[in-house]
C-alpha cells in the first residue's frame, strides 16, 4: 500500500511537471478540437511504445496523455469548450 501511494505521488508529480512543460512550449490557446487531435497523437505514441516493448518511453507517453487530458479538463472547468 505504501509503495502504491509513493508511485501515485510520483505519477501525479510527473503529470504536473509535464503540464507546466506543455504550457511553456505551447502557450497559445487551442480549441478543444485541436486538443483532441493532440490527445489522439499522444495515444498513438503510447501504442507504438507498447508494440515496441519500450517501457521507458511508454511511461513518458502515458504521462503526456494524462497531461493533455488534464489540460482539456481545465479548459472545460474554465468554460472554454469551443469546438472551433
Amino acid at each position: 500500500m505504501q509503495q502504491s501511494l509513493k508511485n501515485r505521488t510520483k505519477i501525479l508529480n510527473d503529470i504536473h511537471q509535464e503540464r507546466s512543460r506543455q504550457d511553456h512550449l505551447h502557450p497559445e490557446e487551442k480549441t478543444m478540437s485541436e486538443r483532441y487531435v493532440t490527445l489522439g497523437e499522444e495515444i498513438g505514441e503510447v501504442s507504438t511504445a507498447i508494440q515496441n516493448n519500450d517501457n521507458e518511453n511508454l511511461y513518458e507517453e502515458l504521462i503526456q496523455v494524462a497531461a493533455v487530458a488534464v489540460r482539456m479538463a481545465e479548459q472545460v472547468i474554465e468554460g472554454d469548450v469551443n469546438a472551433n
